[in-house]
């Protein structure tokens, strides 16, 4: 098995411009779920996860710098190049990482991010006009950009995984919502969504960050609408606005199971208010959960995307190690996950598989495992059910 890490990310930018920071700090938050310079950071997304992807700036003046070096520390480079003008001209230092890059591997050039920063308005008396109706604020910027970064991500190690093949499209957030007291919040949400799609960074192959599915706008008119509410459930990551109502909908139900069946990520948005709790009917134990009680939905979407470069990150690394066959869980397994995760590896199963299901770590107490050992073993497939400490 290859040895190297699957993924790092690389910013190149002039560190003298403070400007650059906020960028640099939303994208060590997007990846290691934290800012190293906790008081330039935007503390709006500081409860990302982590990704286990460094994010690198290194100094690109200094005598001993290998660009060579730094490539080769990874399987995979993402080049985030922040500017804080439209020129083209790069300094000489980091036209000679460019160079060393590009020599590295020919198809580096897909997996650049170029940002430019917006020029400035503070200081005006009078507010410009925008240039754009739908121009992000630029505020907004450095999440925009940490969510491009992370579709970018995605990609790269969705392809690795299939050996080269194209990834099979936008990431899709599904926003599950009870009708009854989610809307508000669900409408907050999809409004944010829709700005940020709407931002454009320079990268090859990748106009948006993210695709988003909400019933009311995406079921057309006199379409089985459960036929295509179970086939986006299927296709992307599971955004559950768990108000108090959520779990007593069946349709919600639904949607939920759906996504545990198929070894999807789910975020679980806790929007509950109330002081004591019925218990629960679904397995939101092992599903990763925000609370957004200062009701910035970013932190959401931010989730929602990493979720997803995470599962990709574990599927490399599982597919690498060269194991047999395997399937890979998003989270801590619930019985209802091991059972789709049994149904996959059937579907391929030639008879007799002894095969993997793996789960993110820590590992497991051994009492659960030995509890559902017994459905993990039938007349084709016997799967033997491990953390991710145990790839190699």
């Amino acid at each position: 098995m290859e040895r190297r890490t699957p993924i790092q990310v690389v910013i190149i930018r002039d560190p003298a411009d403070r400007a650059t920071d906020a960028y640099v700090g939303a994208l060590e938050l997007a990846f290691e779920g934290r800012a190293r310079n906790s008081n330039d950071a935007p503390q709006y997304i500081s409860d990302a996860v982590d990704l286990q992807i460094h994010v690198l700036t290194p100094a690109l003046d200094h005598a001993a710098f290998d660009a060579g070096a730094l490539l080769g520390a990874a399987a995979y480079t993402i080049v985030v190049e922040i500017r804080s003008g439209p020129e083209a001209v790069r300094p000489p230092a980091q036209q000679r990482f460019f160079d060393a890059h590009d020599q590295a591997d020919s198809g580096n050039a897909a997996r650049t991010l170029v940002v430019t920063i917006p020029e400035s308005k503070v200081g005006a008396t009078v507010q410009r006009a925008s240039t754009a109706p739908d121009e992000l604020e630029a505020s907004l910027l450095p999440v925009a950009t940490a969510l491009h970064a992370l579709e970018l991500a995605r990609r790269t190690l969705e392809a690795a995984d299939a050996d080269g093949a194209d990834a099979t499209g936008y990431l899709k957030f599904f926003v599950s919502h009870a009708k009854i007291d989610g809307v508000p919040a669900a409408l907050s949400l999809i409004g944010l969504m829709r700005r940020l799609r709407g931002f454009s960074a320079s990268s090859m192959g990748i106009t948006t960050p993210f695709d988003y599915f909400y019933d009311v706008e995406d079921i057309p008119a006199g379409s089985d609408w459960k036929q295509v509410l179970e086939s986006n459930a299927r296709s992307s990551v599971l955004i559950v606005l768990r108000t108090e109502e959520y779990q007593n909908r069946f349709w919600c139900r639904s949607e939920y199971h759906w996504a545990e069946e198929m070894g999807l990520p789910i975020l679980v948005v806790d929007l509950r208010t109330e002081q004591f709790q019925v218990a629960d009917r679904l397995p939101f134990g092992v599903a990763t959960a925000v609370r957004i009680g200062d009701g910035n939905l970013l932190r959401a979407i931010l989730h929602a995307s990493a979720s997803h470069v995470r599962l990709m990150r574990d599927r490399f690394m599982a597919n690498k190690a060269k194991q047999g066959a395997f399937e890979v869980l998003p989270r801590h397994p619930s019985v209802i996950s091991l059972a789709g995760a049994m149904k996959r590896l059937e579907a391929r199963s030639t008879g007799n598989t002894d095969a993997r299901i793996y789960y993110p770590s820590p590992r497991l107490p051994d009492v659960f495992v030995a509890a559902v050992q017994p459905m993990l073993s039938n007349d084709d497939v016997s799967a033997r059910l491990c953390s991710m400490d145990d790839v190699g």
